[in-house]
């Protein structure tokens, strides 16, 4: 069947057709469409505003429209303490053509304020602008006093803006935002949803509306649903400073490149502090700047406090018994590599498991993971969370690489038995070893308690989400050996009321060719107490240090510095002794 040809009518639709003069009209329209949705934002949407800076230069004073936000509280031991809050005040202005006498105003202005005079000059030279920002954040207190002086030509416009009463501490987990408003790092960023203020419906979205001749007042009045609250941190305040001058003596000390700790409650996974030297004292009222917060976005071999975890994972196999022992011979070779303890000394037969964590026996190592094998072995350590990311409450986490168990290699797996060849973050392996110190499960790490929604909606608390990942049996038995560990070689430093579980490691830093530099450390230490109390009352400690100079092993430089958290942890929250004072 021959298709039907529809023919429009003569005269109908001509309008389509191409002509200049139809160009001519189809542009004038459009522009008057642009002049149409200009005019109605200046008069409808920021007409108020325009209207108010009229006002205000009769006035002197204006309140505009402030962005609001919520605010960030840290622990103060017993009390909370506001870290991250909204300040509101004025941002003063010149309306340079109705500046009669410039330098009697200045005068006036300085008398209140310290004013830049170059600025203030030429700002009030600008004679056709009118509106020049001269100064921000007024305090409410010294806008008064200017309002009172009736100065033709000054203005005051209400501002706010964020500001961090702690100045450097704890700033990288606090994070700050950017000139929109918009957390950018740390827990600004993470709950910029929480922090955020609702805004009413944006401007640009006016144009469609008027077409669709929807209610265009009703809308603009209406705010984003959403549930806008304060978040209750888990850090405290007094903790992290004490912990950071520790930092800093470390750094002193040894002229490392930086240092790091992190405190956290091994049974809820709740951080108590997360301290680092690495960029130095950030104090974001002043100046922002890019920054990686390295407790999450970081990798480092971490060495010898791995070895605590193999050996539970040997016990839960039951591949090995707490009377395991072997001969020691120093050195294993593999392949073509000799695999040696750090001294490369052998400690004959009979050597046995507390004397493999003890004095850190590589070659023990070897041994037990070749019993556990490297299916197994590879198997557990994904149970245990080593290679995943721990859901912790702060942005820009990376997951471990323990990819090199990925071609089942005998030296791989050799050296990944004392922590070398992989590489956490230093939240993942915390997690990881906080298991050890909590009965055996993997806890989410957070550093948020809770989030407070006001009077109308329910507070919502950090509910710890736990996978048994030992059996209570066989974190028992490692917090005793590493207990056993402290009290032989901890006793210059060892509070004898309190029991110490501890294990340093010292890892060679790998280089950029896939080996390792021969003259560069990281030194670190895991540690938690008090062991004989319950989990919920123990402090799990993690403190390392990146190329300490002039300072061979871990158990020199950070043994001290250790202890030095634990004697404060223990003043500054009133921990019980959990033992009989110890003739050691």
């Amino acid at each position: 069947m021959p298709k039907k040809i529809y023919k429009l009518k003569e005269g109908k639709f001509d309008f389509l057709k191409f002509d200049p003069l139809n160009v001519v009209i189809f542009v004038i329209f459009s522009f008057c469409l642009f002049l149409i949705y200009n005019l109605y934002q200046i008069q409808v949407i920021d007409g108020e505003k325009y209207s108010e800076i009229v006002i205000a230069q009769n006035k002197g004073y204006f309140t505009n429209k402030v962005e609001n936000r919520g605010n960030i509280y840290f622990q103060n031991k017993n009390n909370v303490a506001g870290v991250a809050m909204q300040n509101f005040g004025y941002t003063l202005a010149l309306v340079p053509k109705n500046l009669k006498n410039s330098e009697k105003v200045f005068e006036e202005l300085n008398s209140v304020l310290d004013i830049d005079k170059d600025k203030f000059f030429r700002l009030a030279n600008k004679k056709d602008d009118p509106y020049e920002e001269l100064k921000t954040r007024i305090s409410d207190e010294d806008a008064k006093k200017i309002i009172k002086k009736q100065l033709k030509g000054v203005i005051l416009v209400r501002e706010s803006w964020r500001v961090y009463p702690f100045n450097d501490i704890a700033s990288k987990i606090i994070g700050f935002l950017d000139y929109e408003g918009t957390g950018k790092y740390g827990l600004e960023k993470q709950y910029d949803d929480v922090l955020k203020r609702g805004d009413v419906t944006k401007s640009k979205r006016i144009f469609d509306l008027f077409f669709q001749k929807k209610d265009i007042k009703k809308i603009l009045s209406q705010k984003k649903i959403s549930k806008e609250g304060n978040l209750i941190s888990s850090i405290d305040i007094e903790t992290s400073i004490a912990i950071e001058k520790i930092l800093l003596d470390i750094d002193e000390r040894y002229n490392s490149e930086y240092s790091a700790a992190i405190i956290i409650k091994p049974e809820s996974g709740e951080i108590v502090a997360m301290v680092d030297t690495k960029y130095g004292k950030l104090d974001f009222n002043k100046e922002t700047k890019h920054y990686k917060n390295i407790f999450v976005e970081n990798r480092y071999e971490f060495g010898s406090i791995f070895k605590p975890l193999v050996v539970a994972i040997g016990l839960e196999e039951g591949v090995i018994t707490e009377d395991f022992s072997y001969n020691d011979k120093g050195c294993v070779k593999i392949s073509k590599y000799n695999l040696c303890n750090f001294d490369g000394k052998g400690r004959g037969k009979n050597v046995s498991l507390q004397t493999v964590l003890t004095k850190s026996l590589n070659t023990g190592m070897i041994e037990i993971e070749k019993k556990i094998g490297h299916k197994n072995f590879l198997d557990f350590l994904l149970k245990v969370g080593v290679a995943e990311e721990t859901n912790i409450d702060l942005s820009g986490e990376v997951s471990s690489n323990i990819s090199s168990l990925n071609s089942f290699n005998n030296v791989n797996y050799a050296t990944a038995s004392y922590g070398q060849g992989i590489s956490f973050t230093p939240i993942a392996i915390l997690r990881s070893l906080s298991s050890l110190a909590n009965g055996g499960f993997l806890v989410d790490p957070h550093v948020i308690k809770k989030i407070d929604y006001g009077d109308l909606i329910p507070e919502v608390k950090f509910e710890t989400e736990k996978k048994k990942v030992f059996s209570s049996e066989t974190a028992n038995k490692i917090e005793k050996f590493l207990s056993n560990r402290a009290d032989e070689l901890d006793t210059r430093y060892l509070d004898k009321n309190y029991s110490v579980a501890t294990k340093t490691g010292t890892a060679q830093v790998a280089d950029k060719k896939g080996g390792y530099y021969e003259d560069k450390y990281l030194h670190s230490i895991f540690g938690f107490f008090p062991v004989n109390a319950k989990p919920e009352d123990r402090f799990a400690i993690l403190l390392f240090t990146l190329e300490p100079k002039n300072v061979r092993y871990a158990v020199y430089s950070l043994t001290k510095p250790f202890y030095e958290i634990v004697s404060f942890l223990t003043s500054y929250y009133q921990v019980k002794p959990d033992r009989a004072k110890l003739s050691f």
